[in-house]
């Protein structure tokens, strides 16, 4: 209905309120993701001491692991240790044990040193 005059100046057109729509969730598939775990302490040490890494822990079989503390080694030197990918900037040596990478590509810019133990790369 159009309103002219008198009428459009008593009664203006007045909108309808606007419906806000609930947000909806959407149910997805698991997926595994892989978890960042990087090299913390300031000096030298063992893979499979838990406090030199960012989460507390040892790195495990879900995990991209970084290794870029200036001026480090880390070294494997016993155990059998699975990881998803490493990052090194530092030196890694294998002297005892065993590494395998598991599902991602690696790079070792500071070197890698082997001097007994294993290595497997499956990426």
């Amino acid at each position: 209905m159009v309103r002219h005059g008198y009428a459009a100046l008593l009664f203006p057109r007045v909108k309808p309120p606007i419906r806000l729509r609930r947000p909806a969730l959407e149910i997805l598939e698991s997926r595994r993701l892989l978890s960042d775990v990087r090299w913390i302490a300031p000096t030298s040490g063992d893979w499979n001491t838990p406090v030199d890494w960012s989460t507390g822990q040892t790195p495990g079989p879900g995990d991209n692991v970084a290794i870029d503390v200036p001026g480090v080694t880390v070294t494997v030197s016993s155990g059998t240790e699975t990881v998803g990918s490493i990052t090194s900037s530092d030196p890694l040596v294998i002297s005892a044990g065993s590494l395998t990478v598991s599902s991602g590509a690696s790079t070792f810019t500071g070197g890698l040193t082997m001097t007994g133990g294993s290595l497997t790369a499956d990426g």
